[in-house]
């Protein structure tokens, strides 16, 4: 809802081909507000290869705002800080979206790109902002094997979640 408590209500949706579209039709809701979960196996861009393990991967999003909504690392790592501003810091959603991701992109030197919500960044988009995309994705698959990964980006969620950036260590 407004203030980011769950409901109790849970749809699902498949993911419908390799470009990881899905159609979650025409739910009726009360808030426009979704906590949505991608759950499968990804296509790691720095080696090249689909993964072995599964990987789950968050957005937060206003359902009202979109026609479609990209779930990427991005909207994961944002997914915490927009919780934490409405609920902590008593921000509306649309500005603890905005903030979250502007501190988000600020912090990989890629500011130039808060304008448009990362929910609607996708890797193949052809623009720049799959570009972004690329590089942050990059930089979390970068050296990792899977179990690593999933770490690393529960690390990254929940240190940005509660303070807007990452610790120097992180950044290192």
């Amino acid at each position: 809802d407004k203030d980011m408590s769950p409901t109790g209500n849970s749809y699902s949706a498949q993911i419908e081909n390799n470009a990881g579209e899905f159609n979650y039709g025409s739910l009726k809701i009360n808030s426009p507000y979704a906590k949505l979960t991608a759950d499968g196996y990804f296509f790691n861009e720095v080696d090249g290869e689909l993964s072995t393990s599964t990987i789950k991967l968050d957005a937060i999003v206003d359902l009202s705002d979109n026609q479609t909504i990209n779930v990427n690392v991005l909207t994961h790592l944002k997914s915490q800080r927009i919780v934490y501003l409405v609920t902590s810091k008593g921000k509306t959603y649309k500005e603890a979206n905005e903030q979250a991701q502007s501190e988000l992109l600020a912090v990989f030197g890629l500011q130039d790109y808060s304008t448009q919500d990362a929910s609607q960044f996708s890797l193949i988009g052809g623009d720049d902002a799959a570009g972004a995309l690329i590089a942050v994705s990059s930089l979390v698959l970068s050296d990792r094997s899977e179990a690593q990964i999933v770490e690393y980006l529960s690390k990254l969620t929940n240190e940005f979640g509660s303070t807007g950036t990452f610790s120097e260590n992180t950044k290192s």
